[in-house]
């Protein structure tokens, strides 16, 4: 199953956040992660959310349009 991070817009509340998204074998969005992806750390490791951030943003350059939810997805679900 292929996934990346995007811009997701729910409709529920409005709110835009960096979500999880995870693929059809169509590439279509089938699901996501309920929360916003939140960047942290077990340690005082600059390094390693620094990794994760550029991580992030090397997906979001790659697409950086807004996903709506549920309208954009096939299964419209979490």
């Amino acid at each position: 199953m292929v996934w990346n991070y995007r811009l997701v817009k729910k409709a529920e509340d409005g709110c835009i956040g960096v979500h999880e998204v995870y693929y059809d074998e169509n590439d279509k969005p089938s699901y996501m992660t309920q929360d916003v992806y939140t960047l942290h750390s077990d340690e005082d490791d600059y390094e390693s959310l620094k990794e994760d951030l550029e991580l992030i943003l090397k997906h979001l350059a790659y697409d950086h349009s807004i996903l709506e939810y549920p309208k954009d997805f096939v299964g419209n679900k979490y």
